[in-house]
């Protein structure tokens, strides 16, 4: 929890250029499914708050257990750019366990829209990943 609270932090920091990479480039903003939460960047000290995972049994938002009480670990599946350290969400970050796959995830996307029935709707504003900014 701790360690996707800091991944989240230093994507958004980067995004927004708060924590500046590079001056021409500010790295990928954050989006996600099963994850969402508040940015606020006035803030001195959290910019991210209100982290919150959607469990999937019991179909309710749930705090991030940033404790990491009780071994709770949170399954995260992204990129090979990411978890390659791109964008830097990494940064001093060392995952658990990794398990590469051959997928893309440009393919699976064309899939999934492919096989949709009807026309593709967003989100809820509720399922978002940034419930505010």
């Amino acid at each position: 929890g701790s360690d996707l609270m800091r991944v989240i932090d230093n994507a958004v920091g980067y995004a927004s250029q708060v924590v500046p990479l590079d001056s021409n480039y500010g790295g990928g903003y954050p989006y996600a499914s099963g994850l969402r939460f508040d940015v606020n960047l006035s803030s001195a000290t959290e910019k991210v708050l209100n982290v919150q995972v959607y469990d999937s049994q019991s179909q309710i938002w749930l705090a991030l257990d940033t404790e990491d009480a009780k071994g709770k670990s949170y399954m995260v599946v992204t990129s090979s750019f990411i978890a390659g350290g791109g964008d830097d969400y990494l940064t001093d970050i060392e995952p658990l366990n990794m398990n590469v796959t051959d997928i893309g995830y440009t393919e699976e996307v064309v899939n999934y829209l492919r096989d949709l029935e009807g026309e593709w709707e967003p989100p809820e504003l509720d399922q978002m990943s940034t419930t505010s900014f």
